[in-house]
């Protein structure tokens, strides 16, 4: 795979229930707290983790501990877990792609935060962006490697959570990113190592 395409993708998880983007942390308006609670008692537990694929996104961020002890995806494919467990093999794969573009919805509201599309994720006080963290400064997967040689993009899509038209897409994406010769759509100019999700 040479180039990799994110869409809105939770790469720092979540924290809150869609649609609840715009309150504060432990908010007392009424279905986003009761919602935001339930979500904070059951993400970690087993039945919910193995039953539930978006507990495996959940990032309590007033409960890393918890969150890193009970979650087996996001902390162990962000190399979170600690040097004594870290995977260097993620840093040298990520880092081996020519680019990486990362999109983020101006008016996400499905991924809380939004930024975290872009790597950024909420600690509790403030969002804290990619380049600020040790994820970033001690390459844990690369993602510095990529930036530093210009092969990180950061980019937004206009609208809430996944809605684009397919021409947005064939402009931004594949013409962009996804071909050969950028601004050609003939099929024998796509590049068939590229992989967009």
């Amino acid at each position: 795979m040479r180039t990799l395409v994110t869409l809105g993708s939770q790469h720092q998880g979540v924290m809150n229930v869609p649609g609840c983007r715009t309150l504060p942390l432990n908010s007392s308006h009424g279905a986003c707290h009761l919602m935001q609670h339930l979500l904070g008692m059951g993400a970690y537990l087993p039945y919910i983790r193995e039953h539930v694929v978006q507990a495996q996104y959940f990032k309590d961020p007033l409960r890393l501990p918890e969150y890193l002890a009970a979650n087996p995806f996001l902390p162990d494919i962000n190399n979170e877990r600690g040097p004594e467990v870290r995977n260097p093999l993620y840093a040298t794969n990520l880092a081996s792609l020519e680019r990486l573009v990362l999109y983020r919805f101006t008016d996400d509201e499905t991924v809380v935060p939004r930024d975290s599309a872009w790597f950024s994720f909420f600690d509790g006080e403030r969002l804290v962006p990619l380049r600020e963290q040790a994820l970033y400064d001690e390459d844990w997967i690369g993602l510095r490697t990529l930036d530093e040689q210009g092969r990180l993009i950061m980019d937004e899509i206009p609208g809430a959570h996944m809605q684009f038209s397919l021409q947005w897409f064939a402009e931004n994406v594949i013409q962009k990113y996804l071909t050969k010769r950028p601004g050609s759509m003939n099929p024998d100019n796509l590049d068939p190592t590229a992989r967009s999700s």
